[in-house]
């Protein structure tokens, strides 16, 4: 995936019932990240620290757990964060 820019918009409202799966950590070209609004459960994958370009990750209204992974400290290019109501 090395030299691909990613926006990747979106994916809220298609009620994806799973775990979000770590590879999604290998886009590490990625900006944007939306999965609001789904049923996914479990945690944030800790692999989301690989997503150096990401600056925005909206998990809203989802049934993630509640522990945000301290690699996420990582992300130099985050601007926003959501979790409201996971």
């Amino acid at each position: 995936m090395n030299g691909f820019g990613f926006l990747l918009r979106r994916i809220s409202n298609n009620n994806i019932i799973d775990s979000i799966p770590s590879s999604l950590g290998d886009l590490e070209h990625l900006l944007k990240l939306n999965l609001s609004r789904n049923h996914i459960t479990g945690f944030i994958p800790a692999e989301f620290a690989n997503l150096r370009s990401v600056m925005d990750i909206d998990l809203s209204n989802n049934q993630l757990s509640s522990l945000i992974p301290q690699e996420l400290n990582q992300l130099q290019n985050m601007v926003s964060l959501n979790f409201l109501l996971c």
